[in-house]
């Protein structure tokens, strides 16, 4: 079981009442901790590979509830908006998954099993969620995979590439 912090710091005053509003602002304190200390360790692995992804992949996919998320969110309206069921919380995103490509897209399939990348290389990738492992690779296009997306029915995939011409690959 996961246990936090609690900072109190008591204050020699002359009026209590400014012990009790002390008490108070140290426990948003010890929570706020709390949770830059889980948002830290959701996104590790992305901002340690960048420290930009702090902005461009952390922020967004921290939860609503999540104090960081909060205070820092609105701060930058150029990265991308990730809408969150009512209620999430912690973790919002239980692992990241390392490719040797820039990844330029992603959809996740109708079970939530699977998902599928657009990389820089000449492939796109399927990957499985619960173990990170690539499942197999659609491989035959003629550039950089820029856009992906699973059919409704989740049997096929759509892909969009940029190579010397323009051009759309149908998998």
């Amino acid at each position: 079981m996961a246990r936090g912090i609690e900072v109190t710091v008591f204050y020699l005053r002359r009026f209590t009442s400014h012990a009790f509003r002390s008490q108070a602002t140290d426990k948003d304190l010890s929570l706020t901790a709390l949770d830059a200390s889980r948002f830290s360790l959701t996104f590790a692995d992305v901002i340690s590979a960048s420290a930009p992804h702090i902005y461009l992949s952390a922020l967004p996919f921290a939860p609503p509830s999540s104090l960081v998320s909060k205070r820092y969110r609105d701060q930058f309206h150029r990265t991308i908006k990730v809408l969150h069921e009512e209620g999430t919380k912690w973790p919002a995103m239980r692992f990241s998954i390392s490719l040797d490509h820039y990844v330029y897209g992603v959809s996740v399939h109708p079970d939530g099993k699977r998902v599928a990348a657009a990389t820089s290389g000449s492939t796109a990738l399927v990957i499985s969620v619960a173990t990170g492992d690539t499942l197999f690779n659609l491989a035959g296009h003629g550039g950089s995979v820029r856009a992906i997306a699973y059919a409704a029915s989740g049997k096929r995939i759509a892909t969009g590439e940029l190579s010397e011409y323009l051009g759309a690959g149908l998998c």
